[in-house]
């Protein structure tokens, strides 16, 4: 089932973020400044980051964005009611996977939905590496939902995932070519989700003010891997279709990935 949130959902802007050790070219605010490809950095290769909400946030759902963190690295969220992290109530490991064979990181994320009345609700949360990566620290965003939502039935079939590499072509005269990476890369998602309540993809496709505004997907809740999105039309869509003899709105959509720029 994929998961998501609307643009409103994602908190993580709303912290005021501090660094362990901050590279002073790669501030902590870059954190949470929705640009994937503007990464915060520490100066050393473990460490981590305080996001102080002012007063107890509930977060359901968190994703690390284009990170240069070693696949098994030891990475948590952590959280409190005060700035004390010796013996935090909260603390959640990330499985950190090995990056995709065109070099990009995998982005791992956590599902932290609760029954109600026992959600993890805290002033203070902390991206902490607890052991040394095979280089500074650098994130290019963290994603935060006050609310993670659902589309409650998959995708119908026929889904399109693709992934778009721009590239550039020389072809001589006699025909041959030579070709150039530009070193980007992004996913686009192509399909139609029948279950949909329509009013659900209407709230979203309009709080994300058709491609302004980016947020956060989960294409298969089975699987540790997260994206910053935009709307790929200028506004949503639905197709009309006929079952038996009866015709109902599907909601259409192309959702193309925040592109991370080059590799950190």
């Amino acid at each position: 089932m994929m998961l998501y949130g609307r643009p409103d959902d994602n908190i993580a802007p709303d912290a005021t973020w501090t660094a362990s050790a901050e590279d002073p070219d790669y501030l902590a605010t870059y954190l949470a400044d929705l640009d994937v490809s503007n990464p915060a950095k520490l100066t050393t290769t473990s460490g981590g980051w305080v996001g102080d909400f002012g007063a107890p946030v509930i977060v359901e759902a968190i994703g690390l964005l284009n990170h240069n963190l070693d696949a098994g690295l030891d990475v948590v969220v952590q959280a409190n009611i005060t700035n004390d992290w010796g013996d935090p109530p909260l603390e959640l490991a990330f499985t950190i996977p090995a990056d995709d064979a065109g070099g990009f990181s995998i982005n791992p994320w956590l599902d932290l939905r609760q029954p109600e009345g026992s959600e993890y609700e805290y002033q203070y949360w902390r991206i902490w590496v607890d052991e040394a990566n095979s280089s500074p620290v650098a994130i290019g965003e963290v994603v935060m939902l006050a609310t993670a939502r659902e589309f409650w039935i998959d995708p119908a079939p026929g889904l399109q995932r693709s992934v778009e590499i721009p590239d550039i072509i020389h072809e001589s005269g006699f025909g041959g070519q030579t070709g150039y990476t530009i070193g980007a890369q992004w996913y686009v998602w192509d399909g139609a989700i029948p279950g949909t309540e329509i009013d659900d993809h209407w709230s979203l496709a309009l709080q994300a003010r058709g491609r302004t505004r980016p947020f956060f997907f989960v294409p298969d809740q089975a699987v540790n891997s997260c994206y910053l999105v935009r709307f790929g039309w200028d506004g949503p869509r639905f197709t009309v279709v006929e079952r038996g003899g009866q015709f109902f709105e599907v909601p259409a959509f192309r959702l193309r990935e925040v592109s991370r720029g080059v590799p950190l």
